[in-house]
C-alpha cells in the first residue's frame, strides 16, 4: 500500500493519549483507554518529548547486544543514556500470549493495522488473512558475504542542524529490522520486536517495486506494450477510469482517476479497495465490492491522464492483473519463476489475496529483509545474480533513470521540503540526490532503498502506529544517505 499520499490530505499530531504538559506526561482518560494502547504510546511520546536535542547520542553508554547468527546481526535491546527508548515490543505488550490469549491482546484482521496490535501483526500476516506463496524454488540457499560495520553510533545530521544516530533512527522509525547490503556484502544487521532473520514482514507499498519491475520484464520481451491502454489487455475496464490510461501511466501513478488514499477512514476509496483484497474485514453495513474483480471498474475518471502524479494503489492491482492476464501465471508464480527462486533466497515470500483469488499487488508482499536485499542488489548488478541475468539490463537502465519531476511536483507540491525534487516511475521512488538514490516505500514504515553510486542497499521493516510518521521519514532518510556516504568512503 501507498506511503506519502495521505499528507495531502492530513495534518499528523502526537496522539491524543499522550499529552506532555510541563515535563509530565499525562494519560488522556476520554479516549483509546486501552492499557495497551498507553503503554505504547508512553514509550512513543518519552521518546519524542523527553529527549534532548540537538547532538543527544552517548555512544559509549550503549549496551552489549546478542549476537544472532551473524556476527553482522544483533537483536537489539533498550539503550541507556541516549535519550531514545525503544517502542515496546509485542512480547512486552503481551500479544497472542496465552493459550488462548486474552480477549484485550488479541490480535485480528480488524485490529491489525491499529497500534499497538500492528507490532504483532506485521510478522504474522499469514496467520490472519488468506494468502498465497512466492516459493523460493529447491534450489540451495545461498548465504550472503559478511563484513560486519557497527553502524549504531553513527552520526545522522537533519538540515535544521539536529543530530541523531542510526540507533535513534531506529527507535523514532518503530524498526522492526534492518539490513544493510555494501558491494552485496552484509554489513549491518539489527532485530527489533522479537524479529528474528527468517522473519517474514509485511511490506505494505515495497510491493509495487517488485511488480513494476517484472511488468517492465515483460515489456522487454515484448508481451506489454507500455503505451497501450489498459483496456487492451483488461476488456473488464472498458467503462471506468482506466479506459483511456496506458500502462505506462498506470505505471507512473498519472492516471486520472477519482480515488482517495484516507487510510485512517474506512469508508474512504482505500478503504473500500483493502476489503475487496481481503486486507481489511468489511465494515458493519459495508455493501461494496468484495474483490478487486469486482472493486476495480468503480472507479471513475477524474482529470487528465499523464499530466500529474497521483497515488492510487489500485493501479498496482491493475498492473498485477495485466501480468496474469498476458503471461497466464498470477504475480506470485511468476514471481517465484523469473525471481525468487533465482536469488539463493533463505525463505519463501508471499502475498495476500482475495475471496476469489486475485492477488493484493498494491501492497501484500509479505518477505525476510535479506531477501529483499538481495532483489535489490540483484538490481544493483544490473539485473544480475549468482551468475544469471534474471532481470534484463535495458530493464535495469529504465529503472535507474527516474521519472519526470515536473509530474510529480504538480501532484505533491504540498507534501513539503522532504519530497522536493523527487520524482516517481514504474512504482519507484526517486529522490534525485547526489548518489541517485532510488526506493520502494511502504505505509507503517517499509524501504527497500538502492543507492548506485555507493552500492548501498537497505532494507527497513517497522511498524509504526499509524499509516504515515512524518517525523520519521527525515531521520530515515538522512540516515540511509549517511550509512551510504560512510560506506562509500
Amino acid at each position: 500500500m501507498p506511503s506519502r499520499c495521505s499528507r495531502q490530505r492530513h495534518v499528523y499530531q502526537l496522539r491524543p493519549e499522550c499529552i506532555a504538559l510541563g515535563g509530565v506526561l499525562i494519560i488522556g482518560d476520554n479516549i483509546r483507554r486501552s492499557r495497551l494502547r498507553n503503554e505504547y504510546h508512553l514509550t512513543a511520546a518519552l521518546h519524542r518529548l523527553n529527549a534532548p536535542r540537538p547532538n543527544r547520542h552517548d555512544p559509549s553508554a550503549t549496551l552489549p547486544v546478542d549476537t544472532c547468527n551473524t556476527v553482522a546481526c544483533t537483536q537489539s535491546t533498550h539503550r541507556k543514556g541516549t535519550g531514545m527508548a525503544e517502542p515496546a515490543g509485542s512480547n512486552e505488550l503481551g500479544l497472542m500470549q496465552g493459550y488462548p490469549a486474552p480477549a484485550e491482546k488479541l490480535v485480528t484482521l480488524e485490529n491489525m493495522r491499529r497500534p499497538p496490535y500492528n507490532r504483532w501483526a506485521f510478522q504474522h500476516i499469514r496467520e490472519l488473512t488468506p494468502t498465497v506463496e512466492i516459493w523460493r524454488g529447491d534450489g540451495p540457499i545461498v548465504p550472503l558475504d559478511i563484513a560486519p560495520r557497527d553502524l549504531d553510533s553513527l552520526p545522522v545530521q537533519l538540515d535544521d542542524g539536529s543530530t541523531y544516530t542510526v540507533a535513534d533512527m531506529l527507535d523514532i522509525a518503530y524498526a522492526d529490522a534492518i539490513v544493510v547490503l555494501h558491494q552485496g556484502r552484509l554489513v549491518y544487521e539489527r532485530y527489533r520486536n522479537g524479529m528474528r532473520p527468517h522473519s517474514q514482514h509485511q511490506m505494505m507499498s515495497v510491493t509495487k517495486s517488485l511488480v513494476g519491475t517484472l511488468a517492465l520484464q515483460l515489456a522487454h520481451e515484448g508481451l506489454i506494450d507500455l503505451n497501450a491502454p489498459v483496456s487492451r489487455y483488461l476488456p473488464e475496464l472498458s467503462s471506468c477510469a482506466w479506459t483511456d490510461a496506458t500502462v505506462r501511466h498506470a505505471l507512473d501513478m498519472s492516471t486520472g482517476i477519482a480515488f482517495d488514499e484516507i487510510y485512517d477512514d474506512l469508508q474512504s476509496d482505500i478503504g473500500r479497495y483493502a476489503v475487496a483484497a481481503g486486507f481489511n474485514p468489511p465494515p458493519e453495513g459495508y455493501s461494496g465490492p468484495r474483490n478487486l474483480a469486482e472493486a476495480l471498474p468503480t472507479w471513475q475518471k477524474r482529470g487528465e491522464h499523464g499530466y500529474a502524479f497521483h497515488y492510487v494503489t489500485p493501479n498496482t492491482d491493475v498492473i498485477g492483473w495485466i501480468i496474469a492476464r498476458v503471461s497466464g501465471k498470477p504475480f506470485s508464480q511468476l514471481c517465484s519463476e523469473r525471481i525468487w527462486s533465482r536469488l539463493g533466497a533463505e525463505r519463501d515470500a508471499y502475498i495476500i489475496r482475495d475471496q476469489i483469488g486475485m492477488e493484493m499487488t498494491g501492497g501484500g508482499l509479505n518477505a525476510t529483509a535479506r531477501d529483499l536485499a538481495r532483489f535489490g542488489q540483484m538490481l544493483l548488478q544490473n539485473g544480475s545474480y549468482l551468475g544469471q541475468q534474471i532481470i534484463a539490463p535495458e530493464v535495469v537502465a529504465d529503472i535507474h533513470a527516474g521519472g519526470d519531476q515536473e509530474v510529480f511536483a504538480r501532484g505533491a507540491a504540498d507534501w513539503g521540503p522532504l519530497w522536493a525534487n523527487w520524482s516517481y516511475r514504474s512504482f519507484w521512488w526517486y529522490t534525485h540526490n547526489a548518489h541517485n538514490a532510488f526506493t520502494g516505500i511502504g505505509i507503517h514504515g517499509q524501504w527497500l532503498y538502492i543507492d548506485p553510486t555507493a552500492q548501498v542497499v537497505i532494507v527497513q521493516q517497522s511498524s509504526y502506529p499509524s499509516a504515515d510518521q512524518p517525523d520519521a521519514d527525515p531521520v530515515t532518510l538522512a540516515a540511509f544517505h549517511a550509512i551510504a556516504q560512510t560506506l562509500r568512503e
